[in-house]
């Protein structure tokens, strides 16, 4: 035989050795003595004999093949492919993505041992020229075919045309660090990856344990929950304390100091354990569960969870409401536009109500002492009548929606201003949507109304809220939404909570800033027909905001209240206007 027909050969061999590691083909030479020419078949390799059709044929002339030798390049190429990224479903939390799954080729190429990758061969250049192309169409052809999952292109995306108005600086994460920073002036409360700092404050009573993170409600909704525990065990730097749960310890003091003796130990968990493993941890408590307004979140009681976790023997929890701040914003339900004002307030109601209960079962709180402000307050009505066998107590703190209606319907106001507002309240453009449209220059408008609304804190403490407040506020729309189907143009809800509230079966107090735009009047005309011990108080020297206003204050009345504030008794800082 000649030199040639050994170089072709040798060529079918090197093709069935580079295809062998994908195992797609088979290649067999066949050839004559007395021809000049030979032929190549190549067929699948579930085939175990050449087609009477192949797949491939390739004829070539024994003739035409040079002696020169050349490297052929591997085929097909080896490099890993990028990872597919997973799609969310719409509404889904993006913090629950999972990681990032390389493609099952890429995964399988990565298993082979190192001794199956063998050095490229030399065969002839005329050969490797003629069966490259048709050998690389085949095995596309074939992979297609043979694939676990439809074969498609990936679809060529025109960019999104960049627009100063389509920016919004702020995401997730920097919302979540917002928040932090601003928990951080809270004495008990320390990001993990930072030191504790150096404080003149008085140091708490007893341990304390604080700790901020999700709790998964249902598939995709989380709610963003604080809480913070008294605890009378100090441990070590780190103690277990179950399963998955790590106490981090924090001294009150100069950071890398011992503390003096008799300084108590405050600890830190911040995304180390789920929240719900707090309820079921020791003895059990009464807890208190703090609701923010709307446009607020859990960041807002700041100045307050130093005073009220003084009170013993109770677990405080605060949340974000499903859909604001930092918890997840699914979807706001859709109203039919012929739906009734009491369809549409039952279904926007259900939205938090229903939430919040599953939350309540999540952390497994069999009763609880209920407070909410402003349009929390609302809602935390509508819970204590959905659930009153959970809320122990009501504190509704500058409650929206108490009032009746006026006789002159907002909804129906001549001239051109109120029909805008009106409009505008309609197609739920909420504030968050105007802060969102502004694009760069959101965090200064927001700027202006902190500067001028809390004005009394320090420059650093203002920025800090007003960088809270943005980033809660810019992200995308959900909960807010709730705003134009709860109340109508004025605040005024569509069903008040006036005739309603005779039928709650728990003590109820009313606490109003001495300055609130919500008329405490709404409470007093409601309290005489409240069949339960019922309270109406204002803070002095405090507004709607009044927690933030005059924060002793507001801690002396809730504190009062938790612990039993006997009829007549005085507080500091309230005036009692009602009492039954």
């Amino acid at each position: 035989m000649s030199v040639e027909h050994v170089s072709l050969r040798n060529l079918a061999a090197v093709l069935n050795r580079n295809s062998e590691s994908l195992n797609i083909f088979r290649i067999a030479h066949f050839s004559s003595p007395s021809s000049s020419s030979s032929l190549l078949l190549i067929w699948p390799v579930a085939r175990t004999r050449p087609p009477t059709s192949p797949f491939l044929a390739i004829r070539t002339s024994i003739a035409t093949i040079p002696p020169p030798r050349v490297l052929l390049p591997r085929f097909p190429s080896r490099r890993s492919r990028r990872p597919s990224l997973i799609p969310l479903p719409k509404g889904c939390d993006p913090r629950l993505a999972p990681p990032p799954q390389p493609q099952p080729e890429a995964a399988e190429s990565s298993k082979r041992p190192a001794s199956h990758h063998r050095p490229a061969l030399r065969v002839p250049l005329a050969a490797a020229a003629a069966v490259r192309p048709a050998l690389r169409r085949a095995a596309i052809t074939l992979r297609r075919k043979m694939a676990d999952v439809q074969f498609t292109a990936t679809p060529t995306v025109a960019p999104k045309a960049w627009s100063l108005f389509t920016w919004t600086p702020t995401s997730v994460s920097a919302a979540q660090a917002a928040e932090n920073k601003l928990l951080s002036k809270f004495l008990y409360f320390t990001p993990a990856h930072q030191d504790p700092p150096a404080s003149s404050t008085p140091t708490p009573p007893s341990t304390l344990i604080a700790r901020v993170g999700l709790v998964e409600i249902n598939p995709g909704e989380l709610i963003n929950t604080l809480v913070i525990d008294r605890t009378d065990e100090p441990g070590p730097d780190e103690q277990s304390m179950g399963p998955g749960v790590t106490k981090h310890e924090i001294r009150a003091g100069a950071a890398g100091t011992p503390p003096p003796a008799g300084n108590p130990v405050v600890h830190l968990e911040q995304d180390v354990a789920p929240v719900e493993e707090v309820g079921q941890m020791g003895k059990k408590k009464k807890v208190l569960v703090m609701c923010h307004g709307y446009g607020a979140g859990l960041g807002f009681f700041y100045r307050n969870y130093a005073g009220l976790s003084e009170v013993p023997g109770y677990r405080i929890y605060s949340l974000d409401w499903l859909g604001m701040a930092n918890s997840s914003r699914p979807p706001f339900p859709r109203i039919p536009p012929a739906a009734t004002d009491a369809e549409i307030e039952s279904a926007a109601s259900s939205f938090f109500v229903d939430s919040l209960e599953a939350w309540r079962i999540k952390n497994n709180i069999d009763s609880f002492t209920l407070m909410g402000h402003s349009l929390g307050g609302y809602l935390s009505t509508q819970y204590a009548l959905a659930h009153p066998s959970r809320v122990e107590k009501l504190l509704l703190v500058s409650p929206a929606g108490v009032g009746k209606q006026p006789e002159v319907d907002m909804r129906n106001r001549p001239g051109l201003l109120p029909k805008l507002f009106k409009t505008l309240w309609t197609m739920n453009v909420t504030p968050m949507t105007i802060l969102r449209g502004a694009g760069p220059w959101g965090p200064g408008l927001v700027h202006k109304y902190t500067t001028r609304r809390f004005g009394y804190l320090d420059d650093a403490e203002n920025a800090d809220l007003r960088d809270y407040i943005y980033h809660i506020s810019a992200q995308p729309g959900s909960g807010e939404f709730a705003l134009a189907r709860l109340l109508l143009p004025g605040a005024w809800a569509r069903i008040p909570l006036h005739d309603r509230l005779a039928k709650l079966q728990m003590p109820t107090t009313f606490l109003y800033g001495a300055s609130d735009w919500m008329d405490y009047r709404s409470a007093l005309a409601a309290a005489p027909a409240m069949r339960v011990p019922t309270t109406v108080a204002r803070v002095a020297e405090s507004g709607h905001h009044l927690y933030l206003d005059n924060p002793q204050a507001f801690n002396n009345a809730v504190i009062a209240e938790l612990e039993g504030r006997d009829k007549g008794q005085r507080v500091d800082g309230v005036d009692y206007v009602y009492e039954s």
